[in-house]
């Protein structure tokens, strides 16, 4: 696992788009690459708890991190500091334009370190996303995958600001059982919790316990059809705590409702949800495009 100061940068041509985010993104690894000459960086974070333990969360499957996330220890993210933000920028001071996108202040220190730090950078453009998690790196990924198209970076800054506020993302819980089995999980996947879903203001807010499987599913369907449009295809990003599994029953659900749906990313649910949801809980997340 490296830190952000041995991080290597592969820098394209000048004229050329980077993007920066951080852990709370939830990007695996095989997303952080340099598509179509676009730099691609994740800062990662370290989770600390008592004796002494400090696990880093680069985006890896680590089942140290799932471990410590869901033990009795109450790990601590430590964030990306100001320096590590300062280390990375200066290394992409030759990039036309750095877009550095990152959860909303409320919910995280990170936008506040990288504005600080952005501020001797004039190629940097640090964006405020009104969600995290798989939200968030939906968002830099599809930014990024503009950027591979050879979008210019006033473009892709247009793409931002008319879309930072049309994420919309939701969770489904785990009941957790570490003894159940592959089939046990699709059958219990969707029964019986509340579910977590991003209001407009950005915020995850907990529905009504939703008693039955069935109750599930039909409050997912009704979220999903509320907050997408049935006009054309939508991209869609999904995450698993630490069951792959655990994502096909959730996206035969989905699929029912938008069969045109295509699944840009799949991420996995990070630290902080596994915390309060389970390993097994599954999420999703997709743009909801403002009214025209």
């Amino acid at each position: 696992m490296i830190g952000a100061e041995r991080m290597q940068v592969h820098v394209g041509e000048p004229g050329t788009i980077a993007i920066v985010t951080d852990a709370a993104a939830d990007v695996p690894p095989v997303e952080r690459d340099n598509l179509g000459g676009v730099p691609w960086i994740v800062l990662p974070e370290t989770w600390h708890a008592k004796s002494d333990i400090d696990v880093r969360d680069d985006g890896s499957a680590s089942r140290d991190l799932v471990n410590l996330a869901l033990g009795s220890l109450r790990p601590e993210p430590s964030e990306p500091r100001w320096d590590d933000y300062v280390a990375t920028y200066g290394r992409l001071r030759e990039i036309d334009r750095v877009f550095s996108i990152h959860s909303p202040a409320s919910v995280s220190s990170s936008v506040v370190q990288a504005r600080e730090a952005a501020g001797a950078y004039p190629n940097v453009r640090v964006i405020e996303a009104t969600v995290t998690g798989i939200g968030l790196g939906l968002l830099a990924t599809l930014a990024r995958d503009l950027a591979a198209t050879g979008a210019g970076p006033d473009a892709v800054e247009e793409f931002l600001r008319v879309h930072r506020d049309a994420v919309r993302m939701l969770v489904v819980p785990d009941r957790f059982d570490p003894k159940t089995t592959q089939r046990g999980l699709s059958a219990r996947l969707l029964a019986g919790q509340p579910l977590l879903q991003a209001s407009v203001g950005g915020t995850l807010d907990l529905s009504r316990r939703l008693r039955s499987r069935r109750a599930t599913i039909a409050a997912i369907e009704r979220y999903f059809t509320d907050h997408t449009s049935d006009v054309g295809p939508i991209q869609l990003a999904l995450a698993h705590g630490d069951a792959a599994g655990a994502i096909d029953p959730f996206l035969d659900v989905l699929e029912r409702i938008r069969p045109h749906s295509e699944v840009v990313l799949v991420g996995r649910v990070g630290p902080r949800l596994l915390q309060q949801l389970g390993a097994r809980c599954v999420a999703a997340a997709w743009l909801q495009p403002p009214a025209t």
